[in-house]
């Protein structure tokens, strides 16, 4: 039986929309990727794998563009229970 397509993720999919293709090509390079790539990720074509999430956390966070992290990005690092603990420390320390 064939998995199901991914759904896009929302934050993603507005984020890659409103890059021009420059910005596209230098995101995808700090990613370690293709805009190719990123945007079948972001078309819900394609699963982004935990590996991916964090360097696409990354780049996002270096390039200074709204906040997508990656529990956002992939459901394996929504259930980590790690990630879950450090977003609960941030918010107490908010």
């Amino acid at each position: 039986m064939r998995k199901a397509d991914p759904k896009p993720i929302p934050k993603f999919l507005a984020l890659w929309k409103k890059m021009i293709p420059a910005s596209r090509t230098i995101f995808a390079k700090m990613a370690r990727t293709t805009p190719g790539n990123l945007r079948q990720y972001a078309e819900g074509r394609r699963e982004i794998t935990p590996k991916l999430a964090i360097r696409i956390e990354k780049a996002i966070n270096e390039l200074h563009l709204p906040p997508i992290t990656r529990m956002d990005l992939n459901e394996t690092c929504r259930k980590c229970e790690y990630a879950i603990a450090c977003r609960n420390a941030a918010k107490k320390g908010s």
